[in-house]
């Protein structure tokens, strides 16, 4: 049995107008608890300042076991900025975030079996202060764009957008408490033996449907071999969704 770990981290509580979240944190300890019921050591951050994101992400990181699933689940703003995807704390000025592309290659470094991200974030526009424009030519200003840049990575690397590159996701419904994404991600995370790559493209397919083709979830993966989070010999009984 291969050690299963995984951080998740989830922020509402952004500062500026407009700029707090509601489902992000719930998405987080939601998906904390299915990833525990199948046998994932998970750790849970909510509501991080840009220094407490760097130290947690840098201790899960160094806590990695050679030969370990690891999956990183982030829940919040996210952006791009010259090609970068950054992860945006609480704090953020829209400038400054977790760089996602350096996280993955850090985490590839301990040597672990493969590498799940899957960034439920991108809900909204970025902007820039202009205070932190002010006396910068318009050639060197930075270029923050919505959504995340496409994304890829080392093999054994599967990484799930929930909305595609370069846009946005739906803000969360007033009926459900998580996204519409996470909704449908905690449908099939759990479900015994099924590879993981079958449980994302029916995670898309679904909030695609819902959100009637507004909301395109991206998945990039190059893991050749089959990766099924919740190994089971034995299922009792068949839990897909109906």
């Amino acid at each position: 049995m291969f050690y299963k770990q995984a951080l998740l981290i989830g922020n509402d509580q952004y500062s500026g107008e407009n700029a707090s979240l509601k489902s992000c944190v719930y998405d987080t300890k939601t998906m904390t608890n299915s990833l525990r019921s199948i046998g994932f050591h998970a750790t849970p951050a909510i509501d991080l300042r840009n220094d407490q994101m760097e130290s947690v992400a840098d201790q899960f990181t160094a806590s990695i076991q050679e030969g370990a699933i690891v999956l990183f689940y982030f829940s919040g703003h996210g952006a791009q900025l010259n090609g970068k995807n950054l992860l945006l704390s609480i704090d953020s000025d829209g400038l400054t975030g977790l760089n996602a592309q350096v996280l993955l290659q850090k985490m590839h470094e301990r040597k672990p079996r493969v590498i799940i991200f899957v960034l439920d974030c991108c809900r909204s526009r970025i902007e820039i202060p202009y205070t932190l424009l002010r006396g910068v030519l318009f050639d060197q200003r930075p270029r923050l764009r919505d959504g995340l840049a496409p994304m890829g990575g080392p093999p054994s690397t599967i990484i799930a957008f929930s909305c595609a590159a370069d846009s946005t996701s739906l803000a969360s419904s007033p009926d459900r408490p998580n996204s519409i994404y996470t909704h449908h991600l905690l449908k099939y995370i759990t479900t015994p033996n099924v590879d993981i790559d079958i449980l994302l493209k029916y995670t898309a397919m679904d909030v695609q449907r819902d959100s009637l083709n507004k909301q395109l979830p991206f998945i990039y993966s190059n893991c050749n071999e089959s990766i099924c989070l919740n190994s089971n010999p034995w299922p009792m009984m068949s839990v897909w969704p109906g």
